[in-house]
């Protein structure tokens, strides 16, 4: 199985983000935004999108790899929510 962060080389790469672009686009169904565009960040242990809206309203999008367990990925939303509490950083989870 082709790991989905994986990639050697240029062409390799592109195919990556490729295959990443769709499934933004496609998670981007399951949220009510207005989106107006998407913006590649980069490539980490996750791959990371700007989403700007209609309302002039910024979201990050973070593809992660199925390496991370359930578990990381609720630590991370958990310390979003402390952002949001302590610091107001708005984010949409799902």
């Amino acid at each position: 199985m082709k790991s989905f962060f994986h990639y050697d080389t240029d062409e390799g790469r592109k195919d990556l983000l490729f295959r990443a672009r769709k499934v933004a686009l496609t998670a981007l169904q399951y949220y009510d935004l207005d989106w107006s565009c998407i913006q590649f960040i980069q490539v980490s242990d996750t791959i990371t999108y700007k989403i700007e809206t209609d309302s002039s309203d910024i979201y990050l999008l973070r593809i992660h790899s199925d390496e991370l367990s359930k578990e990381e990925i609720l630590s991370e939303l958990l310390f979003l929510s402390e952002l949001w509490n302590v610091h107001h950083v708005r984010f949409k989870s799902g």
